[in-house]
């Protein structure tokens, strides 16, 4: 039996969590999606959290949330997963597990590890640009919190989050590390 690890939750930090399904049915689905993000709405209202961020993969959902409350966390993610298990099983007339095990969680602090999160979580898809890819929240106009984008150093500029988002890169100027200095060296076979 694996014993329960207490999750670390920090007040007003984004956390990463994921969601793996056990079932070879894919998330992406119309009905799937449309219940995904009709649940992120109730579970904003209902719990007081934040959902800044999400993608859905056909086996696997990515969402940075921010929480008040340590468990609040559990709550949400508690919610969504026994929503969406109850709606397929109904809907499928089937009985048993739908998500593969409880959901992963890594809390993001610095301001780079929120930077790469917020990257990570966008571009699942490779050459997709995410604010038209209809399988995250970007397209769906959802705003990042003020104070996420305060603590990356975006502010509420569009354009540099943008930037964060499509290149990864950080908004501010970033010292490139400097390469050792190459000596010229002219062979001369003459001599």
């Amino acid at each position: 039996m694996i014993k329960h690890v207490r999750r670390n939750v920090l007040k007003e930090t984004p956390i990463h969590c994921v969601l793996k399904t056990d079932i070879e049915f894919s998330l992406q689905s119309s009905h799937c999606l449309k219940l995904f993000k009709k649940l992120v709405g109730v579970v904003e209202r209902k719990y007081c959290v934040t959902v800044a961020q999400y993608f859905v993969h056909k086996s696997h959902i990515h969402i940075l949330i921010i929480t008040p409350v340590e468990k609040n966390l559990s709550l949400a993610i508690g919610y969504i997963s026994s929503m969406m298990a109850r709606d397929f099983n109904k809907r499928f007339k089937r009985k048993g597990r739908y998500w593969a095990d409880r959901f992963y969680s890594s809390v993001k602090i610095t301001a780079q590890e929120i930077r790469r999160a917020i990257y990570y979580v966008a571009n699942q898809l490779k050459g997709v640009n995410p604010f038209h890819c209809r399988f995250c929240s970007l397209s769906d106009g959802k705003i990042i919190p003020r104070m996420i984008l305060n603590r990356i150093g975006v502010g509420t500029s569009v354009k540099k989050f943008e930037d964060v988002v499509l290149l990864g890169k950080t908004p501010y100027k970033y010292r490139a590390k400097k390469k050792p200095a190459t000596r010229d060296i002219q062979l001369s076979f003459f001599n």
